[in-house]
């Protein structure tokens, strides 16, 4: 017989939201983004066996806020794709978390040679993909990502926003997601920059 309950979950935890994009792995469950009063970029992590909340302070470059987008934990990284940013566009950004073994719900950060803490780092990630406002973006649990949408241009069939019923979802495209390079970006691109770049 399965049972609900509201556990008692000690630390702060993220702010009341929606939209927020959540994974699971092992006793640890991770959200991201969301939106509020304000689009949201942090990330959390509460452990259902220590009870406690923790948010997971990163290096690199992170996504820029976002909402109804989709992550997945696999192999120590975390994975982010998609949602909607601050200005409301569609995001087409991949990006890749490692080190999650780092952050433990309850404890300091390790130090490192320097004295200061070691934290998880983000990347972008290439892919294929172009911008297509019918996507369907999911993560399977074999570390694959895939994309169900409507129209492809190398097809010469480009979607729109108007598409209407009778329009069939006719191309699936899916790639390993470790089979996926780093994005290479100068130093200028490493900058902070707004959502509409950020796409």
């Amino acid at each position: 017989t399965y049972t609900w309950m509201q556990p008692n979950i000690g630390g702060s935890g993220p702010s009341p939201r929606q939209g927020a994009a959540v994974a699971v792995a092992g006793d640890c469950i991770y959200i991201h983004g969301g939106r509020n009063n304000f689009v949201c970029d942090d990330l959390w992590v509460v452990s259902m066996g220590t009870l406690l909340w923790s948010e997971v302070k990163t290096t690199g470059r992170q996504p820029a806020p976002r909402h109804n987008h989709i992550i997945t934990v696999t192999k120590n990284c975390l994975f982010v794709y998609g949602g909607t940013d601050e200005l409301g566009g569609s995001s087409n950004a991949l990006f890749k978390l490692t080190q999650l073994d780092l952050v433990k719900p309850g404890e300091l950060p390790p130090l490192g040679p320097n004295g200061l803490p070691v934290r998880p780092g983000w990347t972008e990630i290439e892919h294929e993909l172009k911008p297509n406002v019918c996507r369907v973006p999911i993560f399977d649990r074999n570390n694959v990502f895939g994309a169900m949408q409507v129209g492809s241009p190398n097809l010469g069939m480009i979607a729109k926003d108007d598409i209407s019923e009778e329009v069939f979802w006719d191309v699936y495209k899916t790639c390993s997601l470790f089979d996926l390079a780093e994005k290479e970006l100068d130093e200028a691109s490493l900058r902070p920059v707004n959502a509409k770049k950020m796409r």
